[in-house]
């Protein structure tokens, strides 16, 4: 995204890494990992028992429930807000034309290990891409889709910008297994001008009981919430460069 945008180099850092130097910390539920010196860009918490640095510099939240912790916990009033993840269909352009019939299912990284029982007309995909051409594969993969079951919030994220049918489930007896009290799906759909919060729905290990069909839903993120999340990189990275100018 930063690169795409930028067009310059980024260094992957872990968020629990030690570091004094300015950074930028963006996407997933990493809040709690926000420092004095972090350049916040979208980033969201996954519960609000955590008390947020109040000190860093804040562009971006994912949403309203994670500006409403900053406040309380001392920092800015955060007023723009919205996953970076919802700018992909501007980042890797892909038409969704006519569809295969099929139904992709693709897991939360947690859920991997699960046994699961799949229909006839639904095919696997795998999380598991970090390499831009595999990523870029995806994306693809999943445009060819007629829907996507998933249990990983950001694929789902993936769906809503571009317009590709969806649902959010976790299975049974897996409820408790993503971290969390559950506020991020409220706090990513405010954030993203929907008009509906969508939660995982718990669903069977045999996805042949599934009504997929009559469950998924269509929702595809506003050219003018791209805009106001495209602004907030911008305004990111230059905060970043002035930081680092500062040291």
């Amino acid at each position: 995204m930063l690169s795409s945008q930028t067009g310059l180099a980024v260094t992957y850092q872990s968020p629990t890494a030690r570091s004094s130097r300015p950074h930028l910390i963006s996407v997933g539920s990493i809040g709690r990992f926000i420092r004095p010196d972090s350049v916040v860009l979208g980033t969201g918490v996954s519960s609000e028992d955590v008390e947020l640095e109040a000190r860093a510099r804040y562009v971006s939240v994912r949403g309203p429930v994670t500006a409403a912790l900053v406040a309380r916990s001392g920092g800015p009033s955060v007023e723009s807000f919205g996953d970076p993840g919802v700018l992909l269909r501007r980042i890797l352009p892909v038409e969704r034309g006519e569809t295969n019939g099929r139904v992709a299912l693709v897991r939360h990284f947690t859920h991997i290990g699960v046994p699961l029982t799949l229909p006839e007309s639904m095919d696997e995909l795998s999380v598991l891409k970090s390499d831009p051409t595999a990523v870029r594969e995806l994306v693809e993969r999943l445009n060819q889709y007629d829907s996507v079951v998933t249990s990983a919030m950001h694929i789902m994220i993936a769906c809503h910008s571009y317009g590709i049918p969806c649902l959010l489930v976790t299975f049974e007896g897996m409820e408790s297994s993503v971290h969390g009290s559950g506020i991020k799906y409220r706090d990513y759909a405010l954030g993203a001008g929907l008009d509906q919060v969508h939660e995982p729905v718990p669903v069977p290990r045999d996805l042949r009981l599934l009504a997929t069909d009559s469950m998924v839903s269509l929702e595809r993120v506003s050219d003018a919430k791209l805009d106001e999340v495209e602004l907030a990189v911008a305004d990111a990275v230059a905060a970043y460069h002035a930081a680092s100018s500062a040291e």
